[in-house]
């Protein structure tokens, strides 16, 4: 594969075409001589200026290139920003391109575009959004039966339920295996790459997480692609690091993040940082470099707009100053794993990050706060039993409830209260039962609960979920 220096002259005729304004021939050589070689060598930041020069100053590619080659440059753009630690630039690109095959009806590339949707939706701690792109990915390669394809959107699927703390569904869905498995260098990185996640987030063997990624170090000796490296590496330092070998894990772990910070990989950086840190927590007597490290994980995860490992890293923090701190710093750390684990409210939420949090509360003896605080309770005077067994378990955890026998004073104006009640309180929970689902008055709250959400959406510009649907007699799914 031609380093940057062999590609000098390729580079100075590409120049060319774009000074002479041919910036389809441009397109055209890019791609059949520089794109390959740049990304294996892990040229991110060249390959970023080349396709720069196509674009205009509104950041559109320019109207001359044809639509083919647009398209093109729009898949790579994103890419580029993803690996370059941009997950919302790149996203904007991915929904672009989203729209448009949307538009022509060009499902396969549907498919492909909401998998790396999801991916970094996932990054930044949009878990519905997630889980939403990543169901109808699998169902359009399923109508288009690429079954390759769709074992990559399972298993993708299979990491985002292990975040939210769903182990056994996600070996299910991890256990999706490509038809050409073990004849296909790149899609073979991808499984054992996303098999050692899962067992890594899972606490599973140590022994299959280090197997997976000792997989991967072969792939990469015969395929030595940058970003690739980066990721295994890191794999092995981590893996070697849980079974204690400290001496191997280092090596590791500095090897990642010199290629890391050579080739700008920043979305792989902070788990990079984290784990060095973890490294010299384990190793003892490195107090000052391990919170050094983790704070400067922070500072990449904080920019980059990475939600999830922004909370592990307050976790890792929480946990180094329990030892050497203030208790109130402690909290601190504590609270903003539990905050920014929340994400779209349960059961769209990290759960790993959340459990660690809880860890910490417990430690000092602080209570976690609640994902939310008050509750609307919405249910037919029929299922008024469940309605008070279900009020009285919310109290035990400090969640006020509001019920409209305990709230409404005779000679109230009862829809004007009814109203009020579900507008002050955080959740909506319906009780749903063949009694609720046809009744007036229950239908009249759905209404507002509904009108409610419409509202906070287009306040924060984003999902928030205010109704909680509680079957009880499976009448809801009939």
């Amino acid at each position: 594969m031609q380093n940057l220096e062999n590609l000098s002259p390729i580079i100075d005729e590409f120049n060319r075409e774009i000074g002479a304004q041919n910036y389809n021939e441009a397109v055209v050589l890019y791609y059949k001589c520089l794109d390959r070689p740049l990304y294996w060598q892990g040229e991110n930041k060249t390959i970023v200026d080349l396709l720069n020069v196509f674009v205009d100053k509104e950041n559109n590619i320019l109207t001359s290139i044809e639509q083919s080659n647009q398209e093109r440059l729009l898949g790579t753009s994103a890419a580029i920003y993803k690996i370059l630690g941009q997950p919302q630039k790149a996203k904007e690109i991915y929904q672009k391109l989203l729209r448009l095959y949307r538009r022509r009806e060009d499902l396969r590339r549907c498919g492909i575009v909401l998998r790396h949707l999801s991916k970094i939706e996932m990054h930044i701690g949009k878990l519905a959004d997630a889980e939403s792109n990543l169901k109808e990915g699998i169902e359009i390669f399923k109508q288009l039966r690429e079954k390759g394809l769709k074992s990559g959107m399972h298993r993708q699927y299979g990491i985002l339920l292990t975040y939210e703390g769903k182990f056994e569904e996600a070996e299910e869905e991890i256990k999706y295996l490509p038809k050409n498995f073990g004849k296909h260098v790149h899609s073979d990185f991808a499984v054992y790459a996303d098999m050692c996640m899962f067992a890594l987030l899972s606490n599973r063997n140590i022994g299959k997480v280090i197997y997976y990624a000792k997989e991967m170090e072969k792939l990469t000796k015969k395929y030595p692609y940058k970003n690739d490296i980066v990721i295994c590496e890191w794999l092995l330092g981590l893996s070697y690091l849980r079974s204690g070998d400290l001496e191997r894990s280092v090596s590791h772990v500095d090897k990642a993040l010199m290629i890391c910070e050579e080739t700008n990989y920043v979305e792989a950086k902070a788990d990079i940082l984290l784990t060095k840190s973890q490294w010299y927590y384990a190793s003892k007597n490195y107090y000052h470099l391990a919170v050094l490290t983790a704070k400067k994980a922070l500072d990449v995860a904080i920019e980059s707009g990475y939600i999830l490992k922004q909370a592990d890293i307050h976790n890792f923090l929480g946990k180094l100053v329990l030892e050497n701190g203030s208790v109130k710093i402690v909290e601190k750390h504590a609270r903003m794993a539990h905050d920014l684990s929340t994400c779209d409210s349960c059961p769209h939420y990290y759960k790993l990050g959340t459990v660690e949090a809880e860890k910490l509360f417990k430690e000092i003896k602080v209570r976690p706060p609640n994902q939310y605080h008050t509750c609307f309770v919405s249910y037919s005077h029929q299922d008024k039993e469940f309605a008070n067994s279900l009020v009285e378990a919310l109290k035990i955890r400090d969640i006020e409830c509001w019920v409209d026998a305990h709230k409404i004073l005779p000679g109230d104006y009862c829809l004007g209260n009814i109203d009020k009640g579900i507008k002050k309180y955080d959740k909506f929970l319906l009780v749903c039962s063949k009694n609720s689902l046809t009744s007036f008055w229950v239908d009249t709250e759905i209404d507002k609960a509904v009108q409610k959400e419409k509202e906070l959406w287009g306040e924060f510009n984003k999902r928030v979920v205010v109704m909680i649907p509680l079957d009880i007699d499976g009448y809801l799914h009939e």
